[in-house]
C-alpha cells in the first residue's frame, strides 16, 4: 500500500513538471511567432515603400541597417552613420549619426546626432543632438540639445537645451533650458531657465522671463519677469516683477517695480507711481499714490489711501491763485492735498495757473472744529504770457495754518492764513514773497 502511494506521488509530480514545461514552450513559441509577425510586417512596409537611394551597411532578414545612405529619397530601417537625400528620408527605427534631406526627415524612434532639412524634421520618440529645419522641428517625446527652426519647435514632453525659432517654441510638459523666439514661448507645465520672446507663458516658472509685450505665469513664479508692458503671475516667491504694469493675483513675496503695481497680499516691496494691494502687513509701498485695504499700512507716497482715508473735495479762492479745486485725503492724524488753481499772477489778460501738493497734520479740539497746518509745493505756469517781469515757469513754497468748521458731516467751511515764497526755476531767482489768505468750502 505504501509503495503504491509513493508511485502515485512521483507520477503526479513529474506530470506537473511536464505540463509546466509544455506550457512554457508553447508560450515561447507564441512570443517568437509574435516577434516574427511584427518583423515581417515591418519588412513588408519597408519593401513596399519607394526607395531611390544607394546604401552601404548590413542586412538582417531584409532589414537594412545603413552606414552610408545617398540618393533621391529613402525608406530604411536604421541609420548608423550618415544619410544624404535630395528630397526626404524615412527611418523606421533609430538614427545614430547625421541625417540630411532637401525637404523632410521622418524618424519612428530615436535620433542621436544631427538632423537637417529645409522644411520639416519629425521624430516620434526622442531627439538628442542638433535639429535644424527651415520651418518645423517636431519631437513627440523629448528634445535634448539644440533646436533651430524658421517657424516652430515643438516637444511633446520635455525640451532640454536651447530652442531657437522664428515664430514660437512649445514644450508641452517641461522646459529645462532656453527658449528664444519672436512671437511666443510656451511651457505646458513648468519651466526652468530662460524664456525670451514677444510673449512668454508658463504655469510654474523657476528662472527668467523677458518679453516685449507680456509675461504670464499661471501658478507660481520664482525668479524674474521683465517686460516693458505687463507681467502677470498668480503668485510669486522670492521674485521680482519689472514692467509698466505688474499683477500678482494672489500672494506676492518679493519686489514689484512699475508705473502701476497690483497684488492681493504683499510680503515685500511695491515701487511705482500707483500701488494697489489688499493686504500690506510687514511690507511697504513707495509711490505717488498708494492704495491698500489693510488698516495698518506701511506706505510712503504723496497720497496714501486706506480704509480709514476720507476723500473730500475742496473749492476755494485766495490772494495767490484766485480759483482752486483740490482733493483732500484725510487720514487718522494727517492729510494730503492734490489740486490745481488759475490766475496765479493776477486777474488780468495774462493767464497763469498752478499745480500743487500739500501735506499736513490736524487736531480736533471740538467735534465740529478742526485746526490744521501744512506745507506745500506749487508749480506755476505762465504759458505764452511770459514777459520780462513774469517768468514762464516758477515754483512756490507755502506754509498754511487752517481753521475748519463742520456744518454737516458732508459740508464744512474753512479759512487759511500763511506765507509763500515764489521763485523762478531759472537761476532760482526770487519773484515775490507775501502773506497768504484763503477761504473756501469742503464737500464730502
Amino acid at each position: 500500500m505504501r509503495i503504491r502511494l509513493i508511485y502515485f506521488i512521483l507520477i503526479s509530480f513529474w506530470g506537473v513538471i511536464i505540463i509546466k514545461v509544455s506550457a512554457q514552450t508553447n508560450s515561447n513559441i507564441s512570443l517568437h511567432e509574435s516577434i516574427n509577425t511584427r518583423t515581417d510586417k515591418k519588412i513588408r512596409e519597408i519593401n513596399k515603400a519607394p526607395n531611390y537611394s544607394l546604401s552601404w551597411g548590413k542586412c538582417k532578414e531584409s532589414l537594412h541597417q545603413s552606414y552610408v545612405n545617398v540618393g533621391l529619397m529613402t525608406h530604411i530601417a536604421d541609420i548608423r552613420g550618415a544619410s544624404l537625400n535630395v528630397l526626404a528620408a524615412v527611418v523606421r527605427g533609430n538614427v545614430r549619426g547625421v541625417q540630411l534631406s532637401g525637404l523632410a526627415n521622418f524618424t519612428d524612434r530615436d535620433v542621436d546626432g544631427i538632423q537637417f532639412s529645409s522644411l520639416f524634421n519629425g521624430t516620434e520618440n526622442n531627439s538628442n543632438g542638433v535639429t535644424i529645419s527651415g520651418l518645423v522641428n517636431a519631437t513627440e517625446h523629448s528634445a535634448t540639445g539644440f533646436q533651430l527652426a524658421g517657424l516652430c519647435n515643438t516637444a511633446g514632453y520635455y525640451q532640454n537645451g536651447l530652442a531657437l525659432a522664428g515664430f514660437t517654441n512649445i514644450a508641452a510638459k517641461q522646459l529645462n533650458g532656453v527658449q528664444l523666439s519672436t512671437f511666443c514661448n510656451v511651457a505646458g507645465e513648468s519651466a526652468r531657465g530662460l524664456q525670451l520672446s514677444l510673449s512668454n507663458i508658463a504655469p510654474l516658472m523657476n528662472g527668467v522671463q523677458i518679453g516685449a509685450f507680456s509675461n504670464i505665469v499661471t501658478d507660481e513664479l520664482r525668479g524674474l519677469q521683465y517686460c516693458p508692458i505687463a507681467n502677470i503671475a498668480s503668485k510669486t516667491k522670492h521674485s521680482t516683477q519689472m514692467a509698466m504694469g505688474n499683477v500678482c493675483m494672489d500672494y506676492m513675496q518679493g519686489l514689484q517695480i512699475g508705473i502701476w503695481n497690483y497684488a492681493h497680499k504683499v510680503q515685500g516691496l511695491q515701487i511705482g507711481l500707483f500701488n494697489v494691494c489688499d493686504s500690506l502687513q510687514k511690507s511697504t509701498q513707495i509711490g505717488l499714490i498708494n492704495i491698500t485695504h489693510d488698516s495698518l499700512p506701511h506706505a510712503i507716497g504723496l497720497v496714501n489711501i486706506t480704509p480709514r482715508t476720507r476723500i473730500q473735495m475742496l473749492t476755494y479762492g485766495g490772494n495767490t491763485s484766485r480759483a482752486n479745486v483740490a482733493a483732500r485725503f484725510l487720514g487718522k492724524f494727517s492729510y494730503s492735498i492734490l489740486g490745481l488753481g488759475t490766475h496765479y499772477s493776477g486777474l488780468n489778460k495774462n493767464f497763469s495757473g498752478c499745480l500743487f501738493y500739500r501735506l499736513g497734520t490736524y487736531y480736533r479740539p471740538l467735534s465740529r472744529l478742526m485746526l490744521s497746518t501744512d506745507g506745500g509745493f506749487y508749480h506755476i505756469e505762465s504759458f505764452d504770457n511770459a514777459d520780462a517781469s513774469i517768468p514762464e515757469r516758477m515754483y512756490s513754497l507755502q506754509l498754511h495754518g487752517n481753521i475748519e468748521y463742520e456744518i454737516t458731516y458732508r459740508i464744512s467751511v474753512f479759512a487759511s492764513g500763511g506765507y509763500g515764497w515764489t521763485r523762478s526755476y531759472n537761476h532760482n531767482r526770487q519773484y515775490k514773497s507775501k502773506p497768504l489768505v484763503e477761504i473756501g468750502l469742503i464737500l464730502f
